[in-house]
């Protein structure tokens, strides 16, 4: 019996795992996937030099004015991308992206 639940849910978690990856992606959805990667690594770049700045003697190779830049570039480059989006897919996926943009960008006071 415990054989079959192991095979059950083996069959379940393949097939989901199936239907995931081989969901074909549309070019606008792989654009916003590269803005999601964009943000991510500004956001990651700002986090470390934040950081960078409250160690000593770290603090004067930390630059976070240029990873705002970095973040502030990201964002309008996907302000004026976000305006051309039609698919229904890509345009779910972007309204997350751009939430957790004005998320970090809220939390962080970055204007």
């Amino acid at each position: 019996m415990k054989k079959e639940y192991v095979a059950l849910a083996l069959i379940v978690v393949g097939f989901l795992v199936y239907t995931r990856l081989s969901r074909p992606v549309s070019d606008e959805e792989r654009q916003v996937q590269a803005y999601e990667e964009r943000f991510e690594t500004a956001r990651n770049r700002f986090l470390a030099s934040v950081r960078s700045l409250a160690m000593p003697g770290e603090s004067a190779i930390a630059d976070p004015d240029a990873a705002v830049r970095r973040l502030k570039a990201v964002k309008a480059d996907f302000d004026r991308f976000y305006g051309s989006l039609t698919e229904d897919a890509a345009l779910a996926r972007a309204d997350k992206l751009a939430a957790a943009i004005e998320e970090f960008f809220e939390k962080n006071d970055i204007e």
